[in-house]
């Protein structure tokens, strides 16, 4: 439980499949919210801020993500929720019934190691909240079909080119995000946000 994280009431499991009862939080999500386009650096490093204090409470109780994405975080009126870390903790806790190659995620906000379908860390939603900072601040993902080899190879536009008036500086600490090599991405969430604050102010 955190404020920044959507509860989980209850799991309830049956014939028919796996149910799970969440809190019910007013808003919209950050995906319908990037519809109006993208957002002042101000509320996006507010955003991202939260969402960062979110993942490292899940990485510090053993929990990734693996889906993290607009659609999967709540806004509203200034306060952000993150959604569905109780799929990933399920995944957590079965995961020896799974298959080694089974991915979850979403192809334009996963990690290449996580795409490749090999071992996911804390590093995977890292490169899922790079994704969302440049998409909140671009007002697009910087892969946005989805590019295994642009992933691989670090093949995108800077943000700045498609938002004239972000600095060079947050083109740095973005990339370092997007870093295909885990090892080389930032080393906690929260150590990237702030990284972004500075940089945008």
């Amino acid at each position: 439980k955190h404020p920044n994280i959507v509860a989980i009431h209850s799991i309830h499991e049956d014939e028919g499949g796996l149910f799970l009862v969440f809190e019910k939080v007013p808003g919209e999500t950050l995906h319908e919210r990037l519809g109006r386009g993208p957002l002042p650096p101000a509320e996006a490093i507010a955003v991202l801020r939260q969402m960062a204090q979110a993942l490292d409470y899940a990485h510090s109780q053993g929990v990734v993500h693996q889906d993290l994405k607009p659609a999967n975080v709540m806004v509203s009126g200034g306060h952000a929720k993150v959604m569905d870390f109780g799929i990933a903790r399920r995944v957590a806790e079965t995961l020896s019934t799974l298959s080694k190659i089974e991915i979850v995620g979403t192809s334009a906000y996963m990690a290449p190691e996580q795409e490749m379908g090999g071992v996911v860390g804390t590093a995977a939603d890292i490169f899922a909240l790079g994704v969302c900072a440049y998409e909140l601040l671009a007002g697009r993902p910087p892969f946005p079909g989805g590019s295994m080899m642009m992933k691989a190879q670090k093949v995108f536009r800077p943000a700045s080119e498609l938002a004239p008036f972000l600095p060079k500086a947050a083109d740095v600490v973005l990339a370092r995000a997007l870093e295909p090599d885990p090892a080389a991405r930032w080393p906690s969430a929260s150590f990237f946000a702030e990284a972004l604050a500075r940089s945008l102010s």
